[in-house]
């Protein structure tokens, strides 16, 4: 999505986090918010501003897909 990030690969040794993207799996959109912000830190609010639409809101799906992709290039999806 030409965003770029640094994310610590430690970050997911976590069991709070993995049960967080556990629940995403599983289809609980609601938690992709709090995962996104354990994972990226202080990077997040740069994240959310470059995700933001024209009325200033960060679109579910686009955080989802943002999520998505950053956990395929970090590995960490099954």
């Amino acid at each position: 999505m030409g965003i770029e990030v640094t994310v610590d690969p430690n970050v997911f040794d976590d069991i709070e986090l993995i049960d967080m993207m556990d629940d995403v799996q599983e289809g609980d959109a609601l938690k992709v918010g709090k995962v996104l912000k354990r994972v990226l830190g202080d990077q997040y609010t740069h994240v959310f501003d470059r995700l933001r639409n024209k009325r200033g809101v960060v679109p579910a799906s686009k955080a989802t897909k943002f999520f998505v992709q950053l956990m395929e290039k970090a590995g960490a999806k099954n």
